[in-house]
This record gives C-alpha cells, structure tokens and sequence, in this order.
C-alpha cells in the first residue's frame, strides 16, 4: 500500500511538473529561444538573441504573472491556476495585450515577420478561448504548448529550422500529449477540453504563419 501511494505521488508530481514548466505563460518564451538556437537567428551576435528572448520573456510571462499575483491579492482570483472560468477574463485580456505588445517589440526590432506574426496568433488564440470559456472550459494549457508545436513544425516545414527539425518537430507533438497527459490526470479537463485547446492554437497558429508569410 505505501508503495502505491508513493507512485501515486511520483505520478502526480510529474503531472504537475508538466503543467507548470510548460504553462502558457513561459511557451513564448520558449518559442523565442527555438527562433533564437535553432534558426537562421543564432547567427545574430549572442547579446543581441539573449535581450530580445528576454524582453519577450518580460513582455509574455512576468507583466501577465505580476497582473495576475495582483489579481490574486485582491481577491478577484482564488488561485493561481486560475481554476474557476469565471475569473479569467482579465488575465486572459492581460495575456492578449502582451501578445500583441510582444509582437509589436519585435516589428520594432525589425525581426522575420514570421516571428511576428507567431505572437499575433497567440493574441488571436487567447482572444478566441476567452471567449468559449464563457460556455465551455477549454484547455488554455494544451493551447500553449500545441501553439509551440506549430510553429516549430511551421519551421521545420518550411526548412527555417535549420539544427534536427525532424527530431525537435517530434519533441514539440510528444509535449502536447505530455500536457494533455498532465492535465487529465490532475482532472483540470476533459479529453475534449485538451483536445480542443490543442486543435484550435495548432490550426490558427499554423494558418496564420501559413497565410502571413505568402
């Protein structure tokens, strides 16, 4: 018995592992760092690649996270999981707003209009499942990281990724079913909530890169 429970919670501390390295608010930035190693990018001087990844990093994860400790210090939120539906439009309005101020740093910076248009696409994302949650409790989380998955696998296809894209393509689709694991083990979803979150970022995503960079 005591050596179930103990797998029992080696499992469970692996699923939340899963779901909190790979949360939506670090997959941008994640994102940058594959545009940054292993694209035409890294031949960029090493400072250049390392603030740009930060200032995404600034932009994507801590403005949305500060908001949401804020949000959580004056009750408007129970958790920082943000388990209740009903108390994540604002968050979701705040990751919006960084997305798209992501994606207008960079047009500043004057980066590939693809590298761009990836975080207007996780604007359009966010924007599209705050609104379903209003009815339905859509996986923001498989969303993140299927978002990811696209645009490595936009890469790849396209040849702009230029170190193993075969092998960080696979990587990019075995961390969707990793979060999809993760998050149906812990109950926060349904199979179709993860499936869908994951379908939805993954078409719009890669329909849009398609679409942006004609």
């Amino acid at each position: 018995m005591e050596e179930n429970n103990q797998k029992s919670t080696t499992v469970a501390r692996t699923a939340h592992i899963i779901s909190d390295v790979f949360c939506p608010l670090l997959t941008p930035t994640y994102a940058m760092i594959v545009a940054m190693c292993l694209t035409r990018l890294s031949f960029l001087p090493g400072g250049i690649r390392l603030w740009t990844t930060l200032g995404i990093f600034g932009i994507t994860c801590m403005l949305p996270l500060v908001f949401i400790l804020i949000l959580l210090r004056t009750g408007r939120v129970s958790d920082m999981s943000i388990s209740n539906p009903r108390q994540r439009r604002a968050p979701y309005w705040a990751s919006i707003i960084c997305y798209f101020a992501a994606a207008a740093y960079l047009a500043a910076l004057h980066a590939p209009i693809w590298l761009s248009t990836f975080f207007v696409g996780a604007g359009l994302v966010s924007i599209l499942c705050m609104i379903i949650t209003n009815w339905w409790k859509i996986s923001a989380h498989t969303a993140g990281i299927a978002g990811f998955a696209a645009i490595v696998f936009w890469l790849s296809r396209t040849g702009l990724l230029i170190y193993a894209p075969l092998e960080w393509s696979s990587i990019a689709f075995l961390l969707i079913g990793a979060m999809a694991w993760s998050r149906l083990y812990l109950n926060h979803h349904t199979l179709l909530q993860t499936a869908a979150g994951a379908a939805l970022a993954f078409s719009v995503e890669y329909v849009l890169l398609f679409i942006m960079t004609l």
